[in-house]
Parts: structure tokens; C-alpha cells; sequence
């Protein structure tokens, strides 16, 4: 990558976590973190880890602009940053008093569902004696058995069910 930009004429920013921002906690709505730079603000992004990373890749993003001649106002970040969201990427579904809590996921490769099953815990805890169930569909290009076996310690039960997704044949959930 490095290289590659050299070649084109560009900089490379890299945005690492505990490097270029660091991650202050992860939260079941939200995920803190703040730049690695003097008087940084605390900033929220939606919940995961990973939400902290996005974001911080896209204010670095914004800061390169900046240095392009392109400013985005301190105010316009933070406005954009809290408007924020990947529908279907832990995504909390509104539910009636009663009913359990239900976080939707599309996470699709054994790399996204790891990094769902890290913040599980934090994201969608068990209530006191409560389970955590599954309800997993895969379509068939996909890594079914590294995807289960990354978030099958984190759950109590699994439902496994073939998903309709458009022009992406299911996997049968006997599979």
C-alpha cells in the first residue's frame, strides 16, 4: 500500500487503533474513543470496536481534506459522526416491554462476526439467568463453518435457517 502510494503521486494515512486514536469503551449503544492528538475531544460512534475504527478512518479522511485545502468545520464532524449508523451492523430492534432484546446483524465473513463476538457481551448481555440464542443464515459463498465456530462459544442456542437474499443462493441449513 505504501508503495502504491508512492506511485500515485499520494500520502498514506494510517488510522490504528491505540496508534492513532484510542478506544475508551464500548458501551451496548455507543462506542467511545478519541483521537491521538492534544486536546482531542471524546467522540461516539455506534456500538463495536470496530464502529470506533470507522469513524476514525473517516475523520482522518476529513483531516486530509483539510490538508488539501478542503476544511470541514470541528462542528460539521461531530454532526456527522453522530448521524452515523450501518443499518443491519448491530442494529438494537425496538421491542415491547417483555420481549427479549434482539440485535440484528449482517455480519457475512468470519472476520465481521469476530468482531461482533468480541463486544457480544457488552453489546447484547444476558439478562440474570437469561440465554443468548442465534438465528444464523448463510448463503453459500461464504465461510459457514469459520463463521459458526467464531460465534458459537459467545451463544447459548443456534437456529440455523437457509436466508432468500437476492441473486446469492442460501445455504441449506442442514449444510
Amino acid at each position: 500500500l505504501v508503495a502504491e502510494a508512492d506511485r500515485a503521486g499520494t500520502s498514506l494515512a494510517r488510522v490504528v487503533p491505540g496508534e492513532t486514536f484510542e478506544l475508551l469503551r464500548v458501551e451496548a449503544d455507543r462506542t467511545v474513543w478519541r483521537e491521538r492528538r492534544p486536546d482531542a475531544p471524546e467522540r461516539s460512534a455506534p456500538p463495536g470496536r470496530f464502529q470506533a475504527t470507522n469513524a476514525a478512518t473517516a475523520v482522518a479522511a476529513v483531516r486530509l481534506l483539510a490538508d488539501r485545502g478542503f476544511p470541514v468545520a470541528e462542528e460539521a464532524i461531530a454532526q456527522g459522526l453522530a448521524a452515523a449508523r450501518l443499518p443491519g451492523r448491530v442494529e438494537r430492534m425496538p421491542t415491547a416491554r417483555g420481549v427479549p432484546r434482539i440485535l440484528l446483524d449482517g455480519a457475512h465473513n468470519p472476520q465481521k462476526v469476530g468482531a461482533l463476538a468480541t463486544d457480544l457481551d457488552r453489546l447484547l448481555p444476558r439478562a440474570e439467568g437469561g440465554r443468548r440464542l442465534l438465528v444464523l443464515g448463510v448463503v453459500e459463498a461464504k465461510a459457514h463453518a469459520a463463521v459458526a465456530a467464531v460465534i458459537a462459544p459467545r451463544v447459548d442456542a443456534i437456529v440455523v435457517t437457509s436466508p432468500s437474499v437476492l441473486g446469492k443462493p442460501g445455504l441449506p441449513a442442514d449444510a
